[in-house]
């Protein structure tokens, strides 16, 4: 029995591998051929009537011719006088829209400012005494760059200036902490 069924196996594998599906055949047309056509001579056409006309020249005007006066002389230009000249700032003041800040406001604003700036400089100091990586390296002078802002805003926007020096000490913080 087991060789009955190597036999059916075998007969399997054999027929299988001998189906190949029938190759495509590509039919190709001759290109057409048209006859080329036969060149008849032209025909004989009788001489065309000779036309007789007279030729009409229209009249043309006589030339009119318009004299323009010159246009009239530009004046003599006035002579510059002298005006004695005050310096002058002629930039005007840029008008920035910002928060209005009660002194309360820009007294916790400034404390706020002050504690996160000198917390950011202190761990910035000890960051920069340990051998960095360059990841580090990039943090810590992302840290400086966070604080030269602050520093340019404090003027201007005092709210800005606290946010950056706050992004300022919370990098410092998280870099000191990854170092060993």
């Amino acid at each position: 029995m087991p060789a009955r069924k190597w036999a059916w196996i075998a007969v399997g594998l054999a027929l299988a591998g001998c189906h190949k599906p029938p190759a495509k055949v590509r039919q190709v047309r001759p290109p057409l051929v048209f006859p080329k056509p036969k060149s008849a001579p032209p025909p004989d056409l009788p001489e065309a009537p000779a036309i007789a006309s007279k030729a009409v020249v229209p009249e043309v005007p006589p030339r009119i011719v318009i004299s323009i006066p010159p246009p009239p002389a530009q004046p003599a230009p006035k002579k510059a006088v002298a005006i004695p000249s005050r310096k002058v700032d002629v930039t005007p003041p840029t008008a920035r829209l910002g928060e209005l800040l009660t002194d309360a406001q820009r007294l916790d604003y400034t404390k706020r400012y002050e504690a996160a700036q000198s917390r950011a400089s202190a761990s910035l100091a000890l960051i920069l005494r340990k051998p960095l990586t360059a990841n580090q390296r990039a943090d810590a002078g992302l840290v400086r760059t966070f604080l030269a802002q602050a520093e340019e805003e404090r003027l201007t926007d005092l709210a800005h200036a606290v946010n950056l020096a706050e992004r300022a000490d919370l990098l410092a913080k998280s870099l000191l902490a990854r170092l060993p």
